[in-house]
């Protein structure tokens, strides 16, 4: 693990703005990037620490950093190509020019939340109902303001209920107060617990989010209607689903949600009878090209999944972690339609 995060510090943080100055400059971009590899553990250990660190001040523009390198990376390859036809310096102004352009449309796609609609019908449902998905709202690296104009944009459909999947807080230096836009939601909100909440404490993000007067899912279900909503909190092992949702009651009379943040377990949750698995985690790979490396870990990427008339969402995510950036994926809400039909499933 200590090398593979050299390699995405140097890769992300140290390479691609060495290969951009090298060819501006005319220098040996070959000898500056071997040079440049010396500097690898000194980028994992200050990202590591910045990840760590309760200073939001801190963290916010390194994190800026790493996002854009992420995005200049490759453009670099590209450029390291081009190269071999063009000089040096006119390939730098393309990269450049180019760099900028995307890492803006990448600020602007991690600030608009797009929506995305889903709609499922089913005999347990005793009416229709309007529910919304939030997922990696990630405050800590988005701001409450951030959180509040999601809440906000939430609130003009109407909603039966909101169900929020992971990853609410990424950062112990978020406050009770920060998260108080959850406790103006009219409706009910239910929500699963995502991997950074355990990164920074598990119990006291809990803590904070139940104090807005949300409905906390930990290994338990409620009924709203003819609507059951269970919630597992996230964990690493794949078989986690398999083993929390026989100690959980579910009932055969109501039509099944289960919020799980990332989607592992669905096999499992559609022999338990779940009719509709929400989730997260993967942001879709946030930023291009790390959505082929995330997909090697995570079959349903993004999107909707269905089999045997069971389905699984998995969000793209409505906020992000770290950079507040977005290259080739959406911040979406998703916003979910369940209509009643005749006749027993």
């Amino acid at each position: 693990m200590i090398i593979l995060g050299m390699i995405i510090a140097w890769l992300t943080m140290i390479a691609p703005i060495t290969a951009l100055l090298g060819w501006l400059l005319e220098q040996p971009v070959a000898a500056w990037l071997a040079a440049s590899l010396l500097l690898a553990p000194l980028a994992v250990i200050g990202l590591w620490r910045t990840v760590q660190s309760p200073n939001l001040l801190i963290r916010w523009p390194v994190m800026q950093y790493f996002g854009w390198g992420a995005v200049l990376l490759p453009l670099t390859v590209i450029g390291a190509i081009a190269t071999l036809w063009l000089p040096t310096p006119t390939v730098g102004l393309a990269v450049l020019g180019a760099w900028l352009v995307l890492g803006a449309a990448g600020v602007v796609a991690a600030t608009r939340i797009s929506e995305r609609r889903l709609s499922f019908d089913h005999a347990r449902l005793d009416r229709p109902y309007k529910l919304i998905q939030l997922s990696d709202l990630h405050v800590g690296s988005r701001s409450a303001a951030f959180l509040r104009r999601a809440v906000e944009q939430a609130l003009r459909h109407e909603p039966d209920a909101v169900l929020i999947t992971g990853d609410l807080i990424d950062a112990s230096a978020v406050k009770e107060e920060d998260l108080s836009a959850l406790a103006d939601i009219s409706c009910p909100v239910y929500v699963s617990l995502g991997n950074h909440e355990r990164y920074i404490d598990v119990d006291a993000a809990a803590a904070m989010i139940e104090a807005q007067g949300v409905g906390l899912l930990r290994s338990r279900a409620v009924i709203q209607g003819s609507l059951q909503v269970i919630g597992i909190d996230d964990a690493d092992d794949p078989a986690h689903v398999a083993r929390s949702l026989p100690e959980i009651a579910l009932s055969d009379d109501h039509y099944r949600i289960l919020l799980y943040h990332r989607p592992d377990g669905w096999a499992e949750a559609r022999q338990a009878g779940i009719n509709l698995m929400l989730a997260g985690h993967t942001h879709a790979g946030q930023i291009w090209p790390f959505n082929y490396l995330v997909k090697r870990q995570f079959r349903h990427l993004v999107g909707l999944f269905s089999q045997d008339g069971h389905y699984l969402y998995v969000s793209p995510g409505t906020g992000c972690w770290g950079p507040i950036m977005r290259l080739g994926t959406r911040a979406e809400m998703t916003v979910i339609d369940l209509r009643p039909v005749g006749g027993d499933d």
